[in-house]
């Protein structure tokens, strides 16, 4: 694995990222915390996800700017020619990151086409994917801050 440790009868991790793990269960003597025998060993392999990408926070205010990138973008054997961005108010960008400032409160969709080249064959083709942005208003984000601050502190110190 990655040299994290769990113990119990249900143990949960979360692995750093793509790459190849051992995954052991070995029993522990409770009295002297050393291995008593290992029941089981398994080799897992985690495989970064092939498909567009897009870098982003998934909120933002209202009149702020924030940075996009599709440099996670993971298309083995293509070569990526061409970024395109497409927002939900219909303006469009080119390039492997962009900024962009939203105008309006509500859920709104980022939209990232790719244009590539297939290695082997020089085929072209498109692959695209959209995310969701939360953009909020400077009164909101204000007031779900107190709301937080005022439940917290009233668990806090009662």
């Amino acid at each position: 694995g990655d040299g994290s440790k769990a113990s119990g009868q249900n143990a949960e991790h979360c692995f750093p990222g793509p790459g190849n793990y051992t995954v052991r269960l070995n029993i522990i003597v409770k009295s002297t915390g050393k291995e008593y025998f290992n029941k089981l060993s398994y080799k897992l392999e985690l495989k970064d996800v092939e498909q567009p990408y897009i870098n982003s926070t998934d909120v933002a205010i209202v009149g702020e700017e924030i940075s996009f990138d599709g440099l996670k973008s993971n298309l083995p054997g293509y070569e990526i020619l061409v970024y395109n961005w497409q927002f939900s108010n219909g303006e469009r960008t080119l390039g492997e990151s962009t900024k962009h400032v939203f105008k309006e409160k509500g859920l709104q969709e980022v939209k990232l086409g790719l244009s590539v080249r297939n290695k082997n064959t020089g085929i072209t083709s498109q692959s695209s994917v959209s995310k969701k942005i939360e953009v909020f208003s400077t009164r909101q984000i204000y007031i779900s801050v107190n709301i937080y601050f005022h439940i917290f502190a009233t668990i806090f110190y009662n």
